[in-house]
């Protein structure tokens, strides 16, 4: 409840400002009844006059049970006059951040970062180091992959459907660059189960692809889902226009703590949800997905190569684990 007219300055008693309190907690539940358009009572009608006291008063309070006009104005009158109303919020959500984060990555040359000593204190660690692939597996013949410059490239020839890191995680922050060219499709898996199937559905998958073009070249039409940034099976991105160019570098940043998950590409929040919220068209229900997996890089469908025969590239990949801290970059 808000008044202007409500100053304890004015009062000469605190039982004078308690009778002139309950009455804007009258009024205020008045206004409450004319935004929703509820029917006023004998009661309603008489606050109103006392308060109002305009010569169309009558009129209005005449047509206000079935008139939304009548009911808007008189509230407007009461806004006016009195400053009364109430102000609700809902849905308000607090995302905790660390104090003083300073600076975690520095530019090491050739669009590479390196951890401050800030990052290492907050807890970030590479995934990749930029020289070979020590601390993954490469699934099937292990074929399709070359680390050069820094950049771990997927290759338009080779038989290796996927890359996984060779330890597990539950909760953490993701951060990593990547590029793609004409007709690439990939994405990132999260929480996938070593136990077999498909890891896009024992864990998630964070979808990239080339949306420029998939549909006009395949003659197909994609789901909402199927975009870039879309939570494969499950969620389409909020945004859709966050994907960089082709032969640009673009970066995702993903929290996954208990069954919630934050993407943003780019800079731009595509969707920060609870997963056992959500129906899957694709794959399991959430509740039943690993709540502990690897981390995978998806090698899937190559198309015709920008620069030279690497169809997909992927740099300054660093993990955060969660568990005992604050989710904050």
């Amino acid at each position: 409840m808000c008044s202007s007219g409500l100053d304890p300055a004015r009062f000469h008693n605190a039982e004078a400002y308690r009778d002139e309190a309950a009455g804007y907690r009258e009024l205020a539940d008045t206004a409450e009844k004319l935004q929703r358009g509820d029917t006023l009572d004998d009661g309603d009608r008489a606050l109103l006059r006392a308060r109002l006291g305009s010569d169309d008063l009558d009129g209005l309070l005449a047509t206000a049970g079935e008139d939304r006009e009548a009911q808007q104005l008189l509230l407007g009158r009461l806004l006016d006059l009195h400053g009364i109303g109430r102000v609700m919020f809902r849905n308000v959500r607090v995302r905790e951040l660390p104090p003083n984060p300073g600076k975690y990555w520095e530019q090491a040359g050739f669009g590479r970062k390196s951890l401050t000593a800030a990052g290492e204190a907050m807890g970030w660690g590479s995934l990749f180091n930029g020289e070979d692939l020590t601390g993954w597996d490469a699934a099937g013949d292990g074929s399709g992959y070359r680390v050069q410059d820094g950049v771990l490239e997927f290759l338009t020839e080779g038989g290796s459907p996927y890359l996984a890191t060779e330890k597990d995680y539950t909760d953490f922050q993701l951060r990593m660059d990547f590029k793609i060219s004409a007709m690439a499709n990939s994405g990132l898996f999260l929480r996938a189960a070593r136990s077999g199937g498909n890891p896009a559905f024992s864990g998630c998958e964070i979808q990239i692809l080339d949306d420029f073009n998939w549909e006009k070249e395949t003659g197909s039409k994609l789901k909402p889902y199927q975009f870039s940034g879309g939570l494969y099976g499950s969620l389409a991105p909020g945004v859709t226009n966050a994907l960089k160019p082709l032969g640009e570098w673009n970066t995702y940043f993903v929290t996954y703590k208990g069954s919630r998950i934050l993407t943003v590409l780019n800079g731009r929040i595509l969707y920060d949800v609870d997963t056992f919220d959500l129906k899957p068209e694709q794959g399991a229900p959430w509740k039943d997905r690993a709540p502990t997996g690897f981390i995978g890089l998806q090698r899937h469908a190559p198309g015709g190569a920008l620069e030279g025969d690497a169809y997909a590239s992927f740099r300054n990949l660093y993990i955060r684990e969660l568990q005992g801290r604050v989710a904050g970059y």
